[in-house]
């Protein structure tokens, strides 16, 4: 099992923002190279707050996870949240992402749970227990087929079911319609 400090996610940032470092560059392995041009800070947490999610600040030249307050607290949320949110990290943009982004996610945070030896948990939020089955259903499965859609087209969110069924001709027009919609808020 991977050695996390004794003291709270929240009260180890440097241990965090390595921690960050790490997730980034497996995502880069397993889904691409990052397309974010802008500096990408530490995590952040907030209570209450609307965490998980990425954010930017006003100036738009950062962006970070903001990360939720049971994060803050607990090493295997953080890592759930974090693997999560890195994959967004990697296209980081402003609006919703794709239901195949989110998928993608969920598959990468499942991977960065099981590498840090982990007990997997899912999302118990209906959507993004479907987002998952969908991506993990995909030819080759959600993070190969992930990194494929990066590679021809520059991101998760943004092709169409078109372009999905070009890279996969045997992905049903159904479910790539309902890849490329965007997911809906939580």
């Amino acid at each position: 099992m991977k050695k996390f400090p004794k003291t709270t996610p929240a009260d180890s940032p440097e241990y965090v923002a390595g921690l960050q470092q790490e997730l980034l560059a497996d995502a880069e392995k397993a889904l691409g190279k990052l397309k974010t041009l802008i500096r990408i800070e530490p995590p952040r947490f907030q209570e209450p707050g609307p965490g998980p999610i990425i954010q930017f600040n006003h100036a738009e030249d950062a962006v970070w996870a903001l990360l939720s307050s049971v994060a803050a607290g607990d090493w295997r949320a953080l890592v759930e949240e974090l693997g999560h949110e890195v994959t967004h990290l990697l296209d980081a943009r402003r609006g919703a992402a794709s239901w195949l982004e989110e998928g993608v996610a969920i598959a990468f945070s499942a991977r960065s749970m099981i590498a840090c030896k982990l007990k997997v948990h899912y999302s118990e939020h209906v959507n993004f227990e479907k987002a998952f089955r969908l991506a993990n259903n995909l030819p080759n499965g959600a993070i190969p087929f992930g990194k494929k859609v990066r590679e021809t087209f520059g991101s998760l969110t943004g092709p169409t079911a078109s372009d999905l069924i070009s890279i996969a001709p045997k992905l049903d027009l159904q479910t790539a319609e309902k890849l490329v919609k965007l997911f809906p808020p939580v």
